[in-house]
């Protein structure tokens, strides 16, 4: 079997654009112990422009080993705390991601509008973060 060389960089394309699109709209919160946390900001209900913004969570553990991982996220206004999520306690196996609604990793702030949460003095972080080795994730 023959490939020539336009077939060759459409597929490398092809491979490239997948595993880009994993994280699209994903900005980097940080990382700890191998375990990379990402923010995304999401209209509720994406047909109604004025529905609250939703902060989408994606937790990446790059680590060869499964880590148990508590954490909170906490948004800040002016520098100061204006709110805390509850705590997120999760389980991620080895070189695996955990995101979104199915995991419950979606925050709608309770205090805060829309408005409040495009203003330049506002700013969240992952706080109160525990990240332990594991031998096996249960379930």
């Amino acid at each position: 079997m023959k490939i020539n060389g336009k077939k060759l960089i459409f597929l490398l394309l092809l491979m490239v654009s997948i595993t880009v699109y994993g994280q699209k709209g994903y900005d980097k919160i940080t990382e700890e112990k191998g375990v990379h946390f990402y923010g995304k900001w999401k209209l509720a209900k994406k047909s109604q422009k004025d529905s609250p913004l939703v902060l989408c969570v994606l937790v990446h553990n790059t680590n060869r080993y499964a880590v148990d991982c508590n954490f909170k996220i906490t948004f800040f206004d002016t520098g100061l705390v204006t709110e805390e999520s509850q705590e997120y306690q999760l389980c991620i196996k080895p070189n695996k991601k955990v995101k979104g609604k199915k995991h419950s990793l979606c925050i709608v702030s309770a205090e805060l509008t829309n408005e409040d949460l495009k203003k330049e003095s506002f700013s969240y972080e992952v706080t109160q973060s525990k990240i332990q080795e594991v031998t096996t994730c249960k379930k």
